[in-house]
């Protein structure tokens, strides 16, 4: 009862109702004293007055009557009027109305309206008269004014009692108009604070205050929106996984990273314990009491089983009070992806993320533990760079794809030919090293080296292609050479380079006078750019003779560099320099421009006549090299089909049908197509057949040892009939001795160039040796001690 009545009392409509009925009450009650009183008063006042009047007029009027007799009646018929009920005037007995008795009647004079309980008023009016009484007395009933002034008190209750009576249906309905709009509010209010904001607060009242607080809620709910969804995208899109737990542990809400870490279902998390989520005993949490507890805010590094595998998990706790009840929010991380990232980090700091051998860095820490280990065992070790021959050809022919594909198998190759203790690493593009890190002699990282080019004569599968790629490498040995990690390195680049420029697809051993050629190299390929530029290059010529008639037929174009301050350097010097640096593009086009110009120049004499030019590997794959024919083509009409263009087996081999299609494009072109360096490649029969040559040169090394090696004699047998068979004409190169001129003949060998004729010559020196064969005179063949020259 008590609850009711206070809710009652604390309810708005009932508060209104009340207080307009005790505003109207207190309001009521002081009109009503102030009216009715002066009515009251009003009426007495007159009454008085009105008796007073008719109290003088008696006055005057009795003293006319002389006799006694003539008093009493005179007074009697004034009392018949009904006002004066009493009456005396020099009588024996007073005159009284009937109903009254003397008794009740003693005279006492009024001075105010009902001022005795007699409910007369008595008057003395004093008289000069000298044969009556000296004053007359009269009574006024008081009676009819008392019952005026009653009913004025009736009535003005009445009208209280009613005003109140229609006052009260009226603050109600008063009442409800206000509260109806507050209630409304007060259930948007509650609707808001229970987490639903997606309505727009409305009001249809016309009380400003009650739109202008409705307008507020209104603002507050579309901030709460605005915030709300602020927060979920921050809850949703948050990296760690959030918790909110009630007091008893239970999980109330969990973002989608927290699902996803403790593998919650999206409809079945809600209300699981946090130790069901973490797959842990039920008590992990458990107080003294038995109850959950995690006060305060808490790391805890947990192992636990979520899913199939360990995760190691990283929970942040905090606390707060929400309606008397403790929520806890859970920060939670998988540190296990945490330390994969790290890990996978260091991998990507330390490895080389194409092959995932160790990169230069890891190379280097590793070179410096070992080097440290062997200075204290006092052991050997060695240091391999390598480096792949032709492999930019691939890059250019087939893309960087195809490459990438070539390096993992190289890494892989490399990999299966050391020891599990040595390192493998890629340190720049077709770049590897290899720290072997123990070796008994000094002859150990030779057999190593020998073992890895052997590997790599196998052609590589990349996808539906099969390429040839050799490789190059340079050897230098701890602590013969150096005792320093860096400066090992260092040498063995050096050998490596040095191992390029002796022919590639072998290894060399660091020496002193590597470096001094390392150094050279480096002066001339700064020098030869300039040399391009300057004019300082020239194109030679050596004659190509036929083996039956020993006629001119042709003869190829080698580029020669005369050096201001150094004189004559050698192509075997410079040009695999060029080949190193991509110099070599530029030179090539510098010497097919000048072979087109010179047999221009030389073919309207000599029409005949077929000039041979060496295309690299570099060359044949660039993306401009169709272009500058298509160039040279233009300017020089019909030049074409006297240009014989060399590309080495080599070259050839590491990308087989990337060179077809393009030696196919250089024969509709009219251009002939020779297979310079025939035998020191990889190539095989079916391979030779797909590449669309005219020409197959044979490569000096068999012809030098020919006469005295059956094994080189045997190649150079084979090579001719497998020409023959294919309809290839030969050209053997590096001719230098009669007898091999005479194996060469009888066994069909087209052509032969060499110094046994005739070295390289200048272009006048060469058109005036042209000019003596077309005129029917053979070449004089060299003496043999000429011949070496």
């Amino acid at each position: 009862m008590r609850e009711q009545l206070r809710r009652f009392t604390g309810c708005l409509a009932s508060r209104i109702v009340f207080a307009a009925v005790s505003v109207n009450l207190l309001l009521v009650s002081l009109f009503y004293l102030a009216i009715v009183n002066v009515m009251v008063t009003n009426l007495q006042e007159d009454f008085v007055s009105t008796a007073r009047v008719k109290s003088d007029l008696i006055a005057r009027l009795l003293p006319k009557q002389m006799d006694s007799s003539s008093v009493k009646t005179a007074l009697q018929d004034i009392m018949l009027a009904g006002e004066v009920v009493y009456a005396n005037y020099g009588l024996d007995t007073p005159l009284l109305t009937s109903g009254l008795q003397d008794s009740e009647t003693v005279f006492q004079e009024d001075f105010r309206f009902g001022e005795h309980d007699d409910q007369i008023y008595f008057i003395s009016v004093p008289m000069n008269n000298p044969a009556g009484a000296d004053s007359l007395h009269l009574g006024f009933s008081e009676q009819g004014v008392q019952q005026s002034i009653d009913q004025i008190y009736y009535n003005g209750l009445y009208l209280s009692a009613l005003y109140l009576l229609l006052l009260i249906p009226l603050s109600l309905l008063a009442a409800r108009s206000l509260s109806r709009p507050i209630q409304s509010l007060r259930n948007s209010a509650h609707t808001i604070a229970g987490g639903e904001v997606s309505a727009r607060i409305k009001q249809d009242t016309s009380i400003v205050e009650l739109q202008c607080l409705g307008e507020d809620l209104e603002r507050m709910r579309a901030a709460l929106v605005a915030r709300e969804a602020h927060y979920a995208a921050v809850l949703d899109n948050a990296a760690e996984g959030i918790l909110v737990l009630d007091d008893k542990g239970c999980i109330q809400t969990a973002n989608p990273s927290a699902q996803q870490i403790l593998r919650l279902e999206a409809d079945d998390y809600i209300g699981m314990p946090l130790a069901t989520a973490l797959g842990m005993d039920g008590d992990r949490f458990s107080g003294h009491d038995g109850a959950f507890h995690l006060e305060g805010r808490q790391l805890l590094t947990l192992q636990s089983t979520v899913g199939d595998k360990p995760t190691e998990l990283n929970i942040a706790a905090s606390s707060f009070q929400q309606g008397g009840r403790r929520v806890y929010v859970l920060l939670v991380q998988d540190i296990t992806r945490h330390k994969e990232l790290q890990d996978r980090l260091h991998f990507m700091a330390y490895h080389d993320l194409l092959t995932e051998l160790p990169n230069r860095q890891q190379f280097l820490e590793r070179l410096h533990e070992a080097i440290a280990r062997a200075s204290r065992y006092a052991s050997r070790l060695a240091v391999l760079f390598l480096d792949l021959d032709h492999f930019k050809v691939i890059n250019d022919s087939l893309g960087h794809q195809y490459g990438d594909l070539l390096l993992q198998e190289a890494g892989k190759r490399l990999k299966e030919c050391v020891r599990e203790t040595d390192v493998v690493a890629r340190v720049g593009g077709d770049e590897f090293t290899i720290l072997l890190s123990t070796i008994e002699q000094r002859t150990d990282a030779g057999q190593v080296a020998e073992k890895i080019i052997e590997a790599f004569t196998a052609p590589f599968d990349l996808k539906h292609y099969q390429h040839y790629v050799g490789v190059s490498i340079g050897i230098t040995v701890y602590p013969e050479d150096s005792e320093d990690a860096e400066n090992l390195v260092k040498q063995a680049d050096t050998a490596m380079y040095q191992a390029k420029a002796d022919g590639l697809n072998s290894c060399r051993y660091y020496s002193e006078g590597m470096q001094r050629s390392a150094i050279r190299r480096l002066s001339l390929a700064n020098n030869l750019r300039n040399a391009l530029l300057k004019q300082e290059l020239s194109v030679y010529y050596q004659p190509i003779v036929g083996v039956r008639d020993q006629h001119l037929i042709g003869a190829e174009a080698l580029s020669r560099w005369r050096h201001p301050k150094h004189g004559w350097i050698s192509p075997g010097e410079f040009i695999p320099v060029a080949e190193e640096t991509g110099i070599i593009t530029e030179l090539g086009v510098w010497v097919l421009k000048r072979v087109a110009e010179d047999a221009a120049s030389l073919l309207t004499e000599l029409p005949v006549l077929r000039l041979s030019v060496n295309i690299s590997a570099h060359q044949l794959y660039h993306r401009e090299f169709f272009q500058v024919l298509d160039t040279i083509a233009i300017d020089h009409p019909q030049i074409a089909e006297h240009l014989i263009l060399e590309i080495t087996e080599t070259a050839a081999m590491v990308d087989v049908d990337g060179a077809s299609l393009r030696l196919a494009r250089l024969k509709d072109m009219g251009f002939g197509v020779a297979l310079d360096d025939f035998g020191t490649g990889h190539s095989s029969l079916s391979y030779l057949r797909r590449l669309p040559v005219d020409v197959l040169k044979i490569d000096r090394s068999f012809i030098s040892e020919m006469t005295e090696s059956n094994h080189d004699a045997g190649i150079v047998k084979n090579i001719l009939a497998l020409a023959s068979n294919l309809q290839l004409k030969t050209v053997a190169e590096g001719v230098e001795r009669q007898e091999q001129l005479v194996v060469l003949r009888d066994h069909g060998c087209y052509a032969i160039q060499g110094f046994l004729f005739s070295p390289a010559l200048p272009r006048r020196d060469f058109q005036a040796l042209a000019k003596r064969s077309v005129s029917g005179i053979g070449l004089p063949v060299q003496p043999q001690s000429s011949a070496k020259a």
